[in-house]
């Protein structure tokens, strides 16, 4: 039976050298050397590994926070001996950190005779340091990131970068049958959305109630919508019929929350209403999310792809929930969503894409805004060209049929 392994890792900011070396090592210890600016990541990276099936044990060296090759070497050479005395195969992974602390890692593998490894993400595979013969044994013969993409979820990469959590988000099916249709049938889209945030829609230019019988009255107000639409929409759970008309439907919070005599507290108010919120914000634009992820599911080869996620961002108005992510390759991609039109705040919309894309994956990030809506006039021109500076690729209804709108 093979000794078991010891992954060293240099920790830096790109948690992905990190993650890679120990999804394809399988370690049963991890050690990390650790600077102070990256003590974070190294938190998040240890909180990654012990989700795995077998979780790793793990141990921390901290360096100084400008650590010098011999302070490097010398840390690590006592570590290593440490672990072969304890009867492990010892791997230094010199990816990371700076470039003195990569040599220092690099030279106490050379003086131990121990296996070492260079993570070349640009190039989707793992360099052998030469210090020891064995990697390619340790990798089952291929140095590539062939089985390393199997093993890579969401979960890893969004957690190993600090976020507290990922969930698995909601599923496109049942909304699937009325994104086809709005997607298809632009006209009906925009009457639905003008019933919604019309002048005479249920919430005016967005406007929701602010408190239950402001509720009560949009539960009682029925939606002139196309007949189709309508369907659809009660069939996916978000309107209900009544008396040949179309309403939304009353969630089993919100009862309880129509006949307290008292007060509730504004956490269970909004729990209560939470599902109202859904449907009209799904109703106006939300479907558009969904057109998109079976267009991602369909044409762009990406694995793991979830919708509508919860990653414990919080901000004062609450959790945000990310409208699309998946991963390709090792990188994450992310997806906003938005239906566009007058004042629809698209600059904006491209800088914080940028912004979520790059705290959720790192700054290798795949970044996509898909835009139902026409983008006309002089800003178009102005919005694609921040968008490439921003390398943000932007969709379109016409691009969610093809594949290419999805390669790199």
């Amino acid at each position: 039976m093979p000794a078991p392994l010891a992954l060293f890792q240099l920790v830096s900011d790109e948690a992905m050298p990190n993650l890679a070396a120990m999804l394809a090592l399988h370690p049963a210890r991890v050690h990390h050397l650790v600077t102070p600016p990256v003590a974070a990541r190294s938190d998040s990276l240890i909180r990654v590994g012990r989700q795995f099936p077998s979780p790793p044990e793990f141990h921390r060296d901290d360096l100084s926070p400008m650590p010098s090759i011999a302070e490097v070497e010398g840390t690590l050479a006592r570590a290593l001996r440490a672990t072969v005395s304890r009867g492990m195969t010892p791997v230094i992974n010199f990816t990371g950190g700076a470039k003195l602390m990569s040599i220092g890692a690099w030279r106490a593998a050379q003086t131990a005779k121990a296996v070492s490894l260079y993570v070349d993400t640009q190039h989707a595979c793992f360099r052998d340091g030469g210090t020891a013969p064995g990697l390619e044994t340790l990798l089952g013969g291929d140095l590539s990131f062939h089985r390393l993409r199997a093993a890579l979820a969401v979960d890893h990469i969004v957690v190993a970068n600090g976020c507290p959590r990922m969930t698995g988000g909601r599923d496109l099916e049942p909304f699937a049958p009325l994104a086809r249709h709005l997607l298809a049938h632009p006209d009906e889209e925009r009457a639905l959305w003008e019933a919604i945030h019309g002048p005479r829609g249920l919430c005016p230019q967005g406007r929701e109630p602010r408190d239950a019988a402001g509720w009560r009255r949009l539960l009682e107000t029925p939606l002139h919508l196309p007949p189709a639409t309508a369907a659809h929409a009660v069939n996916a759970g978000l309107l209900i019929a009544r008396n040949a008309q179309v309403v939304l439907e009353e969630p089993e919070g919100f009862r309880a929350l129509a006949t307290r005599s008292a007060p509730m507290p504004a956490g269970d108010f909004f729990r209560a209403v939470r599902p109202l919120q859904f449907a009209i914000s799904f109703l106006s634009g939300g479907w558009w999310e969904v057109a998109v992820g079976l267009a991602v599911r369909a044409h762009a080869g990406f694995r793991d792809l979830r919708w509508s996620v919860d990653t414990g961002h919080k901000t004062p108005g609450g959790s945000v929930e990310e409208d699309l992510v998946a991963v390709d390759g090792i990188q994450l991609v992310h997806i906003s969503c938005k239906r566009g039109g007058h004042r629809a705040g698209l600059f904006r919309a491209l800088d914080e894409e940028a912004a979520t894309a790059a705290r959720l994956g790192g700054r290798f990030t795949r970044k996509f805004l898909a835009v139902n809506l026409p983008i006309q006039g002089r800003i178009s021109s102005f919005l694609r060209q921040r968008a490439q500076e921003l390398r943000v690729r932007i969709l379109a209804p016409a691009d969610l049929s093809s594949s290419e709108a999805f390669t790199a």
